[in-house]
């Protein structure tokens, strides 16, 4: 197994790059260094994680999952994931990223073009969350709706299954019902797009509280 990390404070980017497979004990050294670097990093960072010669079928995510929960609840803004080779590996990497902690990172082939693609995504800094069965409640005139959550970032979400209809511009009050944990995380929003019972919509400005408080519950939610 080889492992490097570092940060440009400067570019506010952290690189990561994995080959091979990890121990747990190398996994854990991995963890350390990322809290010790992320500490000189501003909120909206970016991570350029290059895979390609990373062996998906490590049985052991759980470590790695901590330091992804780790950068999700520090600031984490965008995420790059490097891989080389057919588009095999980028279903693997695709497939690893959803199902092991709900996000999609973008995908490039080189060092170079991960770059580019940060720098060009740097006014976002949303990286967005796919979910999976998540409760929320939403109120709109009074009147008071609920759905499932299907995907979630710092600038908006999009809803399925909402029991109570709206319509483009309408303003709400959107809150994640809790799951098994203490956090709490409501918004202000307006409806952008509406389909049958489903629909997307941009968040007011949040402030890194409520940020910090979205990302907790959604991975509170997703390792129940």
């Amino acid at each position: 197994m080889s492992l490097h990390v570092k940060a440009d404070i400067l570019e506010n980017r952290l690189y990561l790059k994995l080959s091979g497979q990890m121990s747990s004990e190398e996994l854990d050294k991995l963890y350390t260094d990322v809290r010790f670097l992320v500490a000189d990093l501003s909120p909206g960072f970016g991570v350029i994680s290059d895979l390609a010669e990373y062996d998906f079928s490590l049985p052991e995510v759980a470590p790695y999952k901590k330091i992804t929960n780790y950068l999700l609840t520090n600031g984490l803004g965008e995420v790059v994931q490097v891989i080389r080779g057919d588009s095999l590996l980028y279903d693997q990497a695709e497939r690893h990223s959803l199902q092991e902690f709900g996000l999609r990172p973008i995908f490039a082939k080189t060092n170079r073009e991960a770059d580019e693609k940060l720098t060009a995504n740097a006014q976002r800094k949303r990286i967005r969350f796919y979910t999976n069965n998540v409760a929320i409640r939403y109120a709109s005139q009074d009147k008071v709706g609920t759905g499932s959550l299907r995907d979630i970032s710092t600038g908006g979400c999009s809803v399925e299954m909402a029991t109570l209809p709206v319509a483009v511009g309408d303003t709400f009050h959107l809150e994640i019902a809790p799951n098994r944990t203490d956090s709490t995380f409501s918004a202000k929003a307006l409806i952008i797009r509406v389909q049958n019972d489903s629909f997307s919509a941009k968040f007011d400005e949040l402030d890194q509280s409520q940020k910090s408080e979205m990302w907790k519950l959604l991975i509170a939610h997703h390792q129940s």
